[in-house]
């Protein structure tokens, strides 16, 4: 039987939550503040957590933690499954549906660290980081030879406007940037101080002088659940988020399980970056493949791509082309690094933490919901 709970005067009965793998010690801080009782089973073993695991109420998981079926089914009392990262992790999310067991994570715990990477990346770039530190080391020390750019005044164009995007827009605003965005399931509504969005892609090509690319660019609905953009979200960003029948074009293009949405491999690709400005830069912290990195190298030998930074590939270690792209001299490569600060699991264990606290209380934190699965009417 499928438990049902109202929307917006949610109250969850949680008495005794399950932390599990490490979870930042915030968590239960947070929890027994508010007279939730808390289990710390860091190495629980399968069995044992088989075995008991129906006395909890909820139980906390890092995204390596299997929450499989049959840890479900021997979870009479579970109510909630909680999730001390972004995405799903390895949850078996559609058999917690079904036994009315609601799913939720931490999707803001990522965000500052992937947004200071992002905008520490670009200016790298733009100074010429990569190369005049290359001949200083051989002790090379013409400042001359290397010439970078100032942000102010330019360009900025970042392409999937999440929580992310919406941050990398203020700061880069804050350095005087110009910055636009394109989101394809963001309608706007009003300009938001910090980013123009554009509704055309081929209207960016021609005037960004940078290119942050931020994910698969078209966001993913499950259900009518957007992991990126609430109502809520959209409306303190002055957007509004359109309807399924104002964009049927993106409907072939759900998929969640797949790690790249195959209509947007080599997203950026030659015939793009011919339309771009001489000289444009790229940012790719969203996902390897979404630009076709033979077409990126040949770009930078050209001269059309005035630098890159990368810090996710689609190549493996061997592959040449990749190899050769992060040893180019005008490219900063970082080996997937935007989340990996010590910073992101305190926030996703105060995130997590505060969610089940505004179950049991409704209000207590500002801290929204986030949902992964609805198992309310």
């Amino acid at each position: 039987m499928m438990r049902t709970l109202q929307r917006f005067n949610m109250v969850v009965d949680i008495k005794l939550v399950l932390v599990m793998d490490g979870i930042g010690e915030i968590c239960t801080n947070i929890l027994n503040l508010h007279g939730i009782q808390t289990i710390r089973r860091p190495n629980i073993l399968r069995k044992d957590l088989l075995n008991d695991l129906y006395t909890y109420d909820a139980i906390v998981v890092r995204p390596d933690a299997e929450v499989t079926r049959e840890i479900l089914a021997a979870a009479f009392r579970l109510k909630v499954v909680a999730l001390a990262s972004p995405g799903c992790g390895k949850i078996d999310v559609e058999a917690a549906s079904n036994r009315g067991i609601s799913v939720i994570n931490a999707p803001n715990s990522t965000v500052i660290s992937a947004c200071e990477l992002i905008c520490g990346l670009l200016l790298a770039v733009a100074k010429q980081m990569r190369p005049a530190r290359n001949a200083f080391s051989k002790g090379i020390w013409n400042y001359g030879s290397f010439i970078g750019n100032d942000v102010k005044g330019r360009t900025v164009a970042i392409i999937g406007c999440g929580r992310v995007g919406k941050k990398v827009a203020s700061r880069m605003t804050a350095f005087g940037m110009k910055v636009v965005g394109f989101d394809p399931l963001l309608a706007v509504t009003h300009h938001n101080g910090f980013c123009t969005m554009i509704k055309d892609l081929n209207e960016i090509w021609p005037i960004a002088d940078y290119i942050v690319l931020l994910g698969d660019y078209v966001l993913y609905s499950i259900i009518g659940y957007d992991p990126f953009a609430t109502e809520e979200q959209c409306k303190q960003f002055f957007l509004s988020k359109m309807t399924p029948e104002e964009r049927p074009e993106f409907h072939q293009w759900l998929n969640i399980h797949s790690a790249l949405l195959e209509p947007n491999r080599n997203f950026i690709n030659a015939d793009i970056l011919r339309r771009c400005k001489t000289g444009v830069k790229i940012i790719n912290v969203g996902r390897g493949g979404l630009i076709n990195e033979s077409d990126l190298l040949d770009a930078l030998n050209s001269g059309q791509v005035g630098g890159a930074a990368i810090d996710v590939l689609e190549g493996q270690q061997s592959d040449p082309v990749t190899l050769t792209l992060i040893d180019h001299p005008l490219v900063i490569a970082t080996p997937h690094i935007a989340t990996s600060t010590a910073d992101v699991s305190v926030h996703a264990a105060k995130e997590i933490a505060e969610q089940i606290i505004n179950l049991v209380k409704p209000g207590t934190y500002s801290t929204m919901l986030s949902e992964i699965n609805k198992i309310y009417d």
